[in-house]
C-alpha cells in the first residue's frame, strides 16, 4: 500500500464514475483496463444480524486472472480495515483500484477528520492497568483545540499504515499493517436525522449548554474563544460499543470541576454499561472498574452529590429504586487520572 500515490488515487476515484454501473447493477462488461479486451467487474453484498460484507471481483478479459477487494464490518464498529492485495496495490493498477473501491466504499478522503483522529490517538495511547484500584483502561488522545468550522463527518475511506496521514491503526487482533481504512462517520447521526435532509444541529448536554455537545456516539467540547474539540467517541476496539451503532451509546453526562463523567450504554436490553472519566484540561480518559459497583450486565445509575460520585448497578428487569450506592471521592479519582503514568 505504501506504493500507490494518494493524490492520483483521489483524482482517479472521482473520474472513474463513467465506468461504474448503477447502484442496483451487479456486473459490468467493458474494457475496464483499456487493453482491447472485454473485462468483467462483479459486485456482491451480504449481511447478517450484526455484520455486512461487500466484495468486488475484477476478471481480466485478456489473461483470465481474478482480483478481489473485500470489505467486512460489524454494525457496532465505526472502523473497517481492508487489505489491498499486492498486485492491486501496485502503482500501475491505481486506476483499477479506484474503480473497484468506488463500487464498495464511500468517498475517498485525504486526511482523517478530528473524530477519527481522536479514536486513532486513543488506540495508540491505550493502557490497561492490571492492579489499579479504580481504572481498568486509560488512554490519552490529546485532542487539540480547533478554530475551523465544526462539522460532523460522513462516511469515507483513506489509506492507513506507515507513511500515510493516518499512520498505524492498532486493533488488538491480527490485521493488515497497511491498507484502506473505512470510517462510518454517518453513524454520529441517528437514522431520523440522516433521512430528514435538514442541516444537523448539535444537541447540547443538559446543564452544560454552550460547553459540551453530543452526537449519538460522541462528545464535543467548546470554549469561550469559539474553538472546539472532540473529547469522546465510542469505538468498539477502544471503549467498547453497542452491538449496533444505530443504538445510542452516550447516556447521562455529569461534570465536577474540570472532570467529565459519562455513562456509556452498550446494549439496549441486556444491560452492560460503563463509566468514563475525562480530564477536560488534558483530554486524558479512564474507564472505571465495573466490578467496583455493578455486575457485567447491570444497568447503571450515575449521580454526582457534592464532591462524591455515586454509582449503583441494577439487573435488567429489576427496579432502579432503592439499592445501595457505591461512593467515590471525585477529588481522589481526578488526582489518580492526572497522575497516571
Amino acid at each position: 500500500m505504501t506504493s500507490f500515490h494518494l493524490y492520483s488515487l483521489f483524482f482517479l476515484f472521482v473520474l472513474s464514475g463513467d465506468l461504474l454501473s448503477q447502484p442496483n447493477e451487479e456486473i459490468i462488461i467493458a474494457d475496464i483496463n483499456e487493453d482491447g479486451k472485454l473485462d468483467s467487474l462483479r459486485t456482491f453484498s451480504e449481511s447478517g444480524s450484526g455484520f455486512g460484507q461487500k466484495k468486488v471481483i475484477f476478471i481480466d478479459g485478456k489473461t483470465g486472472e481474478r482480483h478481489q477487494l473485500t470489505t467486512a464490518s460489524s454494525f457496532g464498529s465505526f472502523i473497517a480495515l481492508i487489505e489491498v492485495p499486492e498486485w492491486l496495490a501496485a502503482p500501475e493498477q491505481k486506476a483499477l483500484l479506484a474503480i473497484m473501491a468506488g463500487k464498495i466504499l464511500p468517498h475517498l478522503s485525504i486526511t482523517p477528520d478530528p473524530s477519527l483522529r481522536w479514536i486513532i490517538k486513543g488506540r495508540q495511547s491505550r493502557q490497561q492497568p492490571i492492579d489499579h484500584p479504580h481504572f481498568d483502561l486509560v488512554f490519552d488522545p490529546s485532542p487539540p483545540w480547533l478554530s475551523t468550522q465544526f462539522y460532523l463527518p460522513e462516511s469515507y475511506f483513506l489509506p492507513y499504515g506507515k507513511g500515510t496521514y493516518v499512520g498505524e491503526v492498532p486493533t488488538g487482533y491480527d490485521s493488515p499493517e497497511e491498507g484502506l481504512l473505512v470510517y462510518y462517520g454517518h453513524n454520529h447521526r441517528d437514522y431520523k436525522q440522516r433521512s430528514s435532509g435538514e442541516p444537523y444541529k448539535l444537541a447540547a448536554v443538559s446543564g452544560l449548554e454552550g460547553k459540551i455537545f453530543r452526537t449519538q456516539h460522541g462528545l464535543i467540547q467548546k470554549n469561550e474563544a469559539g474553538q472546539h474539540r472532540w473529547i469522546f467517541v465510542t469505538d468498539a476496539t477502544l471503549t467498547g460499543a453497542p452491538d449496533k451503532l444505530r443504538w445510542t451509546s452516550i447516556g447521562k453526562v455529569e461534570i465536577w470541576n474540570d472532570q467529565l463523567l459519562i455513562l456509556q450504554h452498550r446494549k439496549p436490553v441486556a444491560g452492560g454499561e460503563s463509566i468514563f472519566l475525562i480530564d477536560l484540561e488534558t483530554g486524558r480518559t479512564a474507564q472505571l472498574h465495573n466490578e467496583l459497583f455493578s455486575g457485567p450486565d447491570d444497568f447503571l445509575t450515575l449521580q454526582v452529590e457534592g464532591d462524591e460520585l455515586l454509582l449503583k448497578g441494577t439487573l435488567p428487569g429489576d427496579s432502579k429504586e432503592g439499592g445501595t450506592f457505591h461512593r467515590f471521592s471525585l477529588a481522589a479519582l481526578a488526582k489518580e487520572l492526572r497522575d497516571f503514568l
